[in-house]
């Protein structure tokens, strides 16, 4: 679950990104607010707990032509 806002703006033009270690989009949306579903999503654990570890997704968003990066952690 997410939501942004930003200060001083009613509405803002934005893309939100969950890309997946290969780059790949996994999910996005164009709203403010909402749900990211990630189908066949690729959980995270320790890498000593298997062979092939979990890993962190990448959830970019693109607010007008500003661009953040955060790190998203799978549940």
């Amino acid at each position: 679950m997410y939501k942004v806002s930003v200060k001083g703006a009613a509405k803002a033009n934005l893309k939100i990104t969950l890309v997946d270690k290969n780059g790949s989009c996994a999910a996005f949306s164009n709203e403010p607010s909402g749900v990211l579903k990630v189908v066949d999503v690729k959980l995270w654990w320790p890498y000593m707990m298997h062979e092939n570890p979990g890993y962190l997704y990448l959830c970019l968003l693109k607010l007008v032509n500003i661009t953040l990066l955060c790190l998203i952690a799978t549940k």
